[in-house]
């Protein structure tokens, strides 16, 4: 199974495997001097757009919600992700960094020192830096079979159109009478 994982974030950790190779990497979305936020979300778009591989399953670390910069930047690329990911017809989870710790290295509260340690022991590979551990961490789990039930990936089909989703003409009418309603 094709699968590729990603640690999100200004400097995002990812990892590709269909079984037989392992390839990994980061890639950076800075900022330039004087450009908006919504950069890094257009390039980050930009750069899942022109991955040379459509994945099967599509594995990210969830984001923290913590508040603040990192948390938006981090929620906002998890949104991109599931999009893409909805567009190539892949399969989609997000796991918590306890949950990945703990089937990874036995502990929720390991430290990025152990995650590395784990994934060269495990792939005897190491990524160059915490966020391409992550994403390294994040094929280990897969491929111990995504343990405690976490196997329920999200699957939308890429057939449906806006027409599917948005509510029907009848809806919208009394949709329009509630919201006159609340007026």
């Amino acid at each position: 199974m094709k699968v590729i994982c990603f640690d999100p974030g200004s400097n995002c950790g990812w990892a590709f495997s269909d079984g037989v190779q392992l390839e990994f990497g980061t890639q950076t979305f800075d900022l330039r001097r004087g450009e908006s936020p919504g950069m890094r979300f257009l390039r980050f778009t930009h750069w899942l757009n022109g991955l040379p591989v459509i994945p099967e399953l599509v594995l990210f670390e969830q984001a923290h919600h913590r508040g603040g910069a990192a948390t938006e930047l981090t929620v906002g690329m998890m949104t991109r992700i599931m999009e893409w990911a909805v567009a190539v017809g892949a399969e989609y989870k997000g796991v918590h960094t306890s949950t990945l710790k703990k089937h990874v290295i036995g502990s929720g509260r390991a430290d990025k020192a152990d995650m590395g340690r784990a994934v060269l022991e495990y792939l005897s590979v190491a990524g160059a830096n915490e966020h391409e551990n992550d994403a390294l961490a994040l094929i280990i789990w897969f491929r111990k079979g995504m343990p405690e039930g976490e196997r329920k990936a999200s699957r939308r089909s890429t057939k449906t159109s806006i027409a599917a989703v948005a509510p029907q003409p009848q809806q919208r009418t009394q949709n329009a009478r509630q919201a006159s309603l609340l007026e």
